[in-house]
């Protein structure tokens, strides 16, 4: 009978070569290491750096990963290493310390570990250092901002409106400041300035934007940008990522305060009474693309001189010094006589009128 002839050629290989084919798979191992450059994080002024670097050397060109476990052992980030060149050589992993927390990367303080694991195809190595190993734990104690969320208000019409509800974590209590800039990149609210905020492990930070400046005046409709930084004041430099998130306003009708008080507070004319033949009268735009009207009326309601401003953005102040003159320019007389201011925009009008004086 023939030998099949996948049998007759095993059978006149080389010793040395049938030596080869016998010998199982070598065990993928890590034979340096592995071993971190950082076991305490306690910054995160620059994530790109404030991490740790996870080192260790494998047997030859092979896949590792590299896994993070927080202390109840839950799997919290995973980075793969193809170690395809210099394989023998010293190879370095880092990791920037953030995971997904909620919607938003961030960090947790706490105890944690890691483990790398070697793997070639379906061989996979042992995982080092071996779990509980005190090898392996590290510490995070750096402030972090997360889970940053930004709820509006719905007007009637259904926009988002005032007022606005932010609300956030931190890794441990900390110094927090938070702004809304315009885009033009201009603050025009501070929420809360440098201010001591507790840590998630008591409560989640909440804060309200109620729509209104710094000023008091309510900002126009628009796109804003919530900024918010902390630091620990126990930690020279130890500064949280910057977290940012953009805030678009469709309605200004949630807005609290009054648009009528406010339009009223800051209409006026100094001095009053009027003396030596010179007032000057200050307006100011409540909401965007006003227009402004002002009209000085005789006691009779006669008019006497009309002034008009266009197209102003809201927190505009138009002053306009006034010469006690009426519109052809003649001089009036002493006594009493009052002023209307108009507002007319696109969500409606506002108006005063009030009394002033003209003495000599």
């Amino acid at each position: 009978m023939n030998k099949h002839p996948f049998t007759f050629a095993i059978c006149h290989l080389p010793f040395a070569m049938l030596l080869l084919l016998a010998r199982p798979a070598l065990a993928q191992t890590i034979t340096a290491g592995p071993s971190l450059t950082n076991a305490n994080i306690s910054t995160e002024s620059n994530v790109a750096t404030s991490g740790t670097t996870v080192q260790f050397t494998l047997d030859g060109c092979e896949q590792a990963e590299v896994d993070f476990f927080d202390s109840s052992s839950n799997k919290i980030a995973t980075i793969i290493k193809n170690v395809t060149s210099s394989c023998t050589s010293q190879q370095s992993v880092f990791w920037g310390a953030q995971w997904l927390i909620g919607s938003d990367l961030g960090r947790h303080d706490g105890t944690f570990s890691y483990q790398v694991t070697p793997s070639t195809g379906s061989n996979t190595g042992t995982p080092l250092p071996a779990t509980g190993d005190p090898s392996s734990f590290f510490t995070i104690t750096s402030v972090d901002i997360h889970s940053l969320v930004v709820k509006p208000s719905v007007s009637a019409t259904g926009a988002a409106t005032f007022p606005y509800t932010i609300s956030y974590d931190l890794a441990k209590a900390a110094n927090v400041t938070a702004t809304i800039a315009n885009s033009s990149n201009t603050v025009v609210r501070t929420l809360l300035n440098n201010q001591q905020q507790a840590a998630e492990s008591v409560s989640t930070i909440t804060v309200t934007w109620n729509g209104l400046s710094d000023l008091g005046n309510p900002v126009p409709i628009g796109v804003y940008t919530l900024t918010l930084n902390a630091s620990d004041p126990a930690i020279a430099g130890s500064s949280a990522t910057t977290r940012t998130q953009t805030i678009v306003v469709q309605s200004l009708a949630g807005a609290p305060g009054d648009p009528q008080a406010l339009f009223e507070s800051n209409t006026y004319v100094y001095p009053n009474p009027v003396r030596n033949g010179q007032g000057t009268f200050q307006l100011e735009a409540i909401r965007d693309g006003a227009n402004l009207s002002l009209r000085i009326y005789t006691i009779t309601g006669t008019l006497v001189l009309e002034q008009k401003y266009y197209g102003l953005s809201a927190g505009t102040v138009e002053t306009f010094p006034w010469t006690v003159t009426n519109q052809a320019g003649n001089k009036l007389g002493r006594g009493l006589y009052y002023y209307v201011v108009r507002e007319d925009d696109s969500v409606g009008t506002l108006q005063t009128v009030k009394k002033m004086a003209i003495l000599p």
